[in-house]
């Protein structure tokens, strides 16, 4: 081969080169974007997940404050079974127990 052939395989060389360059470039460039798409959403879902766990937890609290309630009106009602039955008893209505 001569100089001058050598020198052309080298420009042509440089050149597909460049190009696959310049081509990498747009895929990283389409990847930068996708990357801000996908970090984007994952925000999203984060802020999501965030506001599902709050209502989790207040959910969870509702249910312990109303367990509570039922609880203290169950006490309530069994003092007011009591207090009918000993009335009951007193007034002969109901046998006593032994």
């Amino acid at each position: 081969m001569t100089e001058r052939e050598l020198l052309e395989q080298l420009l042509n060389e440089v050149k597909e080169l460049k190009t696959a360059q310049n081509e990498m470039k747009a895929t990283q460039d389409e990847m930068k974007i996708a990357q801000c798409d996908i970090s984007e959403r994952l925000d999203a879902i984060n802020m999501k997940c965030d506001i599902t766990r709050k209502k989790v937890d207040d959910l969870a609290l509702d249910m312990k404050l109303m367990e509570r309630g039922i609880r203290t009106d169950i006490r309530k009602l069994q003092d007011t079974a009591e207090t009918i039955v000993v009335v009951l008893q007193g007034q002969g209505l109901l046998p006593k127990a032994l």
